[in-house]
């Protein structure tokens, strides 16, 4: 991820394939046996592209599970659209992809592709935060974070003291599930 080039591999196959098509032709001009060659070369070449679309034409998936819509609807309704989240950091989470908040430190790989300055910086902070909470309470207001979604993608990167949140009468808990528990942290902010 230090250099997001996917669009350049792009652009050099577009190029290459005006290359491979001019090389084909001339191929083809000469004999049978050849002709024979680059009908198998071109069939060859675009099979695995074909196999593929074929595939996920016929291919569904669900984004998230009925958990995950469940979670996403209830931050939906109960935060306001600017509010800021601590979430685990993969790609796919309920509060930043079907609920539309932001995140403090979400997937690292889009956060560095883009450039963002001091982002391991905001991590360990972070880290510090949820490792003790009661200690590191200015990381909230730092970020103007209202509320934290956990789960277990969060607790599986981060050592995290939840008896913090669950047992400080300033946190609320907006939602609960075998899978997600929203804290309401804005009590534990100084402002």
């Amino acid at each position: 991820w230090d250099k997001d080039n996917t669009k350049l591999f792009a652009i050099w196959v577009f190029l290459a394939a005006g290359v491979v098509v001019n090389c084909l032709a001339k191929w083809a001009e000469k004999n049978f046996i050849l002709k024979f060659l680059v009908i198998l070369v071109f069939v060859s070449m675009i099979l695995s592209g074909t196999v593929m679309c074929v595939r996920e034409a016929n291919l569904w998936w669900m984004y998230g599970g009925p958990e995950d819509y469940k979670v996403a609807e209830v931050v939906k309704l109960r935060t306001p659209h600017d509010a800021i989240f601590i979430t685990g950091g993969g790609h796919i989470h309920p509060v930043t992809n079907l609920a539309g908040r932001t995140s403090v430190f979400n997937f690292a790989g889009w956060i560095h592709s883009h450039g963002y300055p001091d982002m391991w910086a905001r991590q360990q902070e972070l880290r510090e935060f949820l490792e003790r909470p009661e200690r590191n309470l200015a990381f909230l207001d730092k970020y103007n974070i209202s509320y934290l979604c956990w789960d277990m993608q969060l607790v599986g990167e981060y050592t995290f003291d939840q008896d913090y949140l669950d047992k400080n009468s300033k946190v609320l808990i907006l939602y609960q599930s075998y899978k997600y528990k929203v804290y309401d942290v804005r009590g534990l902010r100084s402002g």
